[in-house]
């Protein structure tokens, strides 16, 4: 199959999952055990992605997670106790501040407050200046909340941003960021994850704290653990882990602080290394 054919067939399929589960958890508002019959209907019966074993077997593994890593780490919270565990946020003071120098940027920003995505109407409108990604821009779109003054917004609002994320399609001047950011907010983690985006977090959000966070809570040691990533906002959570695994498609700084490399996305880079670190196949 040619090369651009296999991307839009891959873009169709990821579009039809997004709006799939989209629409799933809208109806079963985020969550209930109705959403697994649901799912079921959808990608076994009406899609025929999954055979019920399969669906079976994501079940049981999804209601076995103990826990879940969030916002970069700025969030880490027990699955199974309903509870957050730990919480690193960025002041709304410095929150603002972080934004107003921003504004001096030909960027489009967001944030992440109370657990949802909100973006000034100016920018969300025109998100496609500053962004040509199709997902980012559908994520855009579809879960941030416009208003039309954002930091004023947050004031009345209240409470600390778990993140603020900006985009921009100018490479120079997103490289030039984030390495001129770190030295300018020595409080703020800066990290990135797609091409055209860049990722601030209060110093102490990273996954790695996030996973020993959760270990310790779950009585584990970090050797007992294996990290799989791809991107920058991975690196802390690679070099912490027992073994730190870069996805054969991970940016090079990933490949560098890994301990291994597996293969990429599109041939089951993440079930290779279950298969090899944790039951020892080769």
């Amino acid at each position: 199959m040619d090369t651009k054919i296999k991307a839009v067939s891959l873009k169709k399929r990821l579009v039809t999952l997004f709006f799939s589960m989209l629409s799933i958890s809208a109806f079963t508002f985020g969550g209930g055990f109705v959403i697994v019959t649901l799912m079921k209907r959808r990608f076994v019966d009406d899609l025929e992605w999954l055979d019920e074993n399969e669906m079976l077997d994501m079940t049981a593994i999804a209601q076995s997670c103990p826990g879940a890593i969030a916002v970069n780490g700025a969030q880490v919270y027990d699955i199974q106790g309903d509870r957050t565990i730990a919480a690193a946020e960025i002041p709304l003071e410095r929150t603002l501040e972080l934004m107003e120098t921003l504004d001096e940027y030909p960027v489009a920003y967001d944030c992440f407050v109370q657990g949802k995505g909100w973006m000034e109407r100016r920018l969300w409108e025109h998100a496609a200046d500053y962004t040509d990604d199709w997902y980012c821009l559908q994520v855009l779109h579809d879960l941030r909340t416009p208003v039309d003054d954002l930091k004023a917004f947050l004031r009345q609002l209240g409470g600390d941003a778990q993140k603020v994320q900006f985009f921009t399609k100018d490479q120079e001047l997103r490289l030039n960021l984030l390495k001129e950011l770190p030295r300018r907010w020595p409080d703020i983690a800066v990290t990135t994850s797609v091409p055209t985006n860049v990722e601030l977090n209060i110093l102490r959000a990273n996954k790695g704290e996030a996973l020993k966070q959760l270990t310790d809570y779950l009585g584990l040691s970090m050797e007992q653990v294996m990290a799989v990533g791809d991107g920058m906002n991975d690196l802390t959570m690679l070099r912490m882990a027992g073994v730190g695994v870069a996805m054969g498609n991970a940016c090079p700084e990933a490949m560098a602080a890994a301990d291994a490399v597996t293969a990429d996305c599109d041939h089951d880079g993440v079930a290779q290394a279950i298969a090899r670190f944790c039951f020892g196949e080769e």
